[in-house]
């Protein structure tokens, strides 16, 4: 909770660059490329800003943050080859992991490699531009 003195203060542009844990010439690159608030008012040239404005923009830089986060947060898929003294077992596993290291929370068995390699869920157009695990896997190029 904001206090009356907090509401009432203005943020020159080196003080909000501070608040946000930035270097000036980051926050000066920020706010010529339109990511950073219009101020609030400007005395003699000078740009102010707002606590509220500071406070809502921290928590909206922090949000984004935390999208960013969750979406490098994907899955790990392992196809690994098992063998088994059963006969009736199937050789090829498919295991869903977490990125944090989480055991599999989803396993299945497959007879062929092609049968395994068919189950993986195909990657999105966002996912192949990145170096993913499943991108990284040998067996995936053939």
């Amino acid at each position: 909770m904001e206090t009356k003195r907090e509401s009432e203060r203005l943020y020159g542009a080196a003080e909000f660059a501070e608040a946000l844990g930035w270097q000036s010439n980051r926050f000066s690159n920020a706010r010529r490329n339109g990511r950073i608030p219009k101020p609030a008012q400007e005395v003699r040239a000078t740009p102010l800003w707002t606590y509220s404005q500071v406070e809502e923009f921290k928590a909206a830089l922090a949000a984004r943050r935390a999208r960013k986060a969750v979406g490098r947060n994907r899955e790990i898929v392992v196809v690994s080859e098992v063998g088994s003294p059963d006969p009736e077992a199937k050789p090829y596993v498919v295991s869903y992991h977490e990125r944090d290291g989480v055991p599999a929370h989803k396993t299945e068995s497959f007879e062929t490699l092609e049968e395994a390699k068919a189950s993986v869920p195909e990657r999105s157009s966002w996912a192949s531009r990145r170096r993913t695990p499943t991108a990284m896997c040998s067996w995936w190029a053939g």
